[in-house]
């Protein structure tokens, strides 16, 4: 380094990448380089410059977790409290990259730095959340910082976790206590209400197709079944984007409602009716039920609708006439004959799926 400062002097100190906006100082704090950091100094780099994203040396320093290149900053009065151009400050990089150690020392010098929030709401929390280990959240929740703050979808810690199948940190909010049924909804500039969504962590999990959380949430109290402000439930959501997913919960249905096989299996459902042959007088009509079953069943199989909730509600708005004389010519409740048809839909879907494999072997 020496030789190329002999041979261009400051404009080798203040050089900026083209591409990036990185100066020697980002560079080297990313590296966690303090012996770097103190010689460029000491030959006049401005360690203030912030790169084509808006980061200081300090937002480098701890997104790869460098204490001592954040204290060395620290002594050469660099603020902590700059934003980039997404408002993310020093402490956001800190949680999400996990650093305890940095994070502590942080809250030690300012606890102000847990009410940053980034450009959407998101504050160190919310960052931290997204760690596979809940330990920067226990540390933050040890300074006072708020587990039910909400960014500006209306998300906590909780929708963030299940959104990336994050099992240890949703362990950790049951434990604090928290809901497993917390609503979403987005929030204005002005920290108010202004559209309420309705995502559970489940719908969270399940439109991010993580499908071990989502299991885990209905081990825990977590309604698979709540409607959001379409109409969706998380079981119905999951089902939809994935076959294989929905095999797998209704497999953990089967199991967990043993008291309720005949939900999941429409031959069981079927059985003591298809016993008994119609009369002849009975034919037309027996052709019309089946004609009008058939109907129904393809509706829900277009859409891949496999929950009896989402299937009664879709029937009764987009097919009135045909479901309510189903029900009346079968003489059984609308949410008996929602059960039937997703149960045949469902087995359709699957069967479906099954010889779609076997072509492709």
């Amino acid at each position: 380094m020496e030789q190329f400062y002999k041979q261009h002097g400051p404009f080798f100190i203040n050089a900026i990448d083209p591409s990036t906006g990185d100066t020697h100082g980002h560079v080297s704090a990313r590296a966690g380089w303090c012996f770097v950091l103190r010689w460029l100094w000491r030959r006049g780099l401005n360690i203030n410059v912030q790169n084509k994203l808006g980061n200081t040396p300090a937002h480098e320093a701890a997104f790869a977790g460098h204490l001592e290149a954040l204290q060395w900053l620290a002594t050469q009065h660099l603020s902590f409290h700059i934003r980039n151009q997404k408002n993310i400050s020093v402490i956001h990089h800190a949680a999400y990259g996990g650093h305890v150690h940095v994070l502590k020392w942080l809250l030690e010098r300012d606890s102000s730095f847990l009410s940053h929030c980034d450009a959407w709401g998101n504050n160190a929390l919310h960052y931290a959340a997204y760690q596979l280990s809940p330990s920067a959240l226990m540390l933050l929740h040890s300074h006072g910082a708020n587990l039910f703050s909400r960014n500006t979808k209306g998300e906590t810690i909780l929708h963030i976790a299940a959104s990336h199948g994050n099992i240890k940190v949703l362990e950790w909010c049951y434990e604090a206590s928290m809901d497993m049924n917390l609503i979403s909804f987005q929030v204005s500039a002005a920290l108010t209400i202004c559209k309420d969504i309705g995502y559970t962590p489940a719908h969270c999990a399940a439109y991010h197709n993580s499908i071990t959380a989502l299991i885990w949430l209905a081990d825990h109290g977590g309604n698979l079944f709540a409607l959001d402000n379409s109409n969706k439930s998380a079981f119905d959501i999951a089902c939809q984007r994935s076959l294989s997913h929905a095999d797998k919960l209704h497999k953990y249905l089967r199991q967990s409602q043993r008291d309720s096989n005949q939900l999941w299996n429409h031959e069981l459902l079927f059985e003591s009716s298809d016993a008994i042959e119609p009369k002849d007088d009975e034919n037309h009509i027996h052709s019309v039920v089946k004609t009008s079953q058939m109907q129904l069943v393809q509706a829900l199989i277009e859409r891949n609708i496999t929950e009896p909730t989402y299937a009664k509600a879709f029937l009764e708005n987009h097919h009135p006439e045909v479901f309510g004389g189903l029900t009346e010519h079968l003489d059984i409740s609308p949410n008996e004959l929602a059960v039937a048809l997703t149960s045949i839909s469902k087995w359709s879907l699957y069967d479906q799926e099954q010889k779609n494999n076997q072509l492709d072997t």
